[in-house]
């Protein structure tokens, strides 16, 4: 986690790496453990974008925790993840939906509806549709995450923030601008009350109200947000971290409107 808020991803996987290489027998000796840590190294490897790695190491986490008793969240959670990596190819939506279902059916029947895990399934279905265009169901789905998130955490949680954000992102591509901004602000106030300062979470929700703003014709809102956000996680984000390139892109591009309007 460290790693991965620092944008080093690559580093974390090393490490997840140079751990099941130490422990060669571990597969085969200690199945659940050896899962527990080959997941982890497939969501770093999903972080840090080597799908073709993740997926593999993803899969084989899957064959050993069908082979168990379903105990805990484990396979929902390997299921779950195998989605994420699999929806990053369009063409290979329909088997996303497929693994996203069994580790929702799986999730309802362990924690009941009204659950944060729940939500992060219903969430990842949300966005699938919306990549497919269907609008209207993704729309429903954030706002039935939102609902089972509200419900779990009253008092606010990161995770319910993020939920937020992303319900905010895809009604600012439906061009419901009004309702996008009400959802981006309340997410980025929670993470305001509730995250450090030099938070990436945090820089990305002024990064995407800064976008919805510039969008709108307010720019010198939009570039403050901007220079807010870089500001924070200057002395941590790598210059190649992809929050810090688009917040100086974004930035630029607001300085340039605002020098074009003189």
């Amino acid at each position: 986690e460290v790693y991965r808020n620092l944008g080093a991803e690559t580093d974390a996987v090393q490490i997840l790496e140079e751990a099941l290489a130490a422990y060669p027998e571990l597969e085969r000796r200690e199945p659940a453990r050896w899962a527990e840590t080959a997941f982890l190294l497939g969501v770093a490897q999903l972080r840090a974008n080597q799908l073709e790695a993740s997926e593999r190491n993803l899969r084989a986490v899957l064959a050993v925790r069908r082979a168990q008793d379903a105990s805990d969240d484990g396979l929902a959670s390997a299921l779950n993840t195998l989605g994420v990596v699999v929806a990053r190819q369009p063409e290979r939506a329909g088997e996303a939906e497929a693994l996203y279902r069994e580790a929702l059916a799986l999730r309802i029947a362990w924690f009941g509806r009204d659950h944060a895990e729940v939500a992060t399934v219903v969430q990842n279905l949300a966005a699938l549709d919306l990549g497919r265009g269907r609008v209207e169901e993704a729309l429903r789905g954030f706002e039935e995450a939102a609902a089972i998130l509200a419900r779990a955490w009253p008092a606010g949680h990161p995770d319910r923030a993020t939920e937020l954000n992303n319900w905010g992102m895809a009604l600012f591509e439906a061009n419901r601008l009004q309702d996008a901004e009400q959802r981006l602000r309340e997410a980025l106030a929670m993470r305001e009350r509730l995250l450090p300062p030099d938070h990436p979470h945090l820089a990305g929700s002024r990064n995407n109200l800064g976008e919805l703003l510039q969008f709108t014709g307010r720019v010198e809102e939009a570039a403050a947000l901007y220079q807010d956000a870089l500001r924070a996680i200057a002395a941590k984000a790598r210059p190649e971290h992809p929050l810090r390139a688009r917040l100086e892109e974004n930035l630029a591009a607001a300085a340039a409107e605002l020098r074009a309007a003189g």
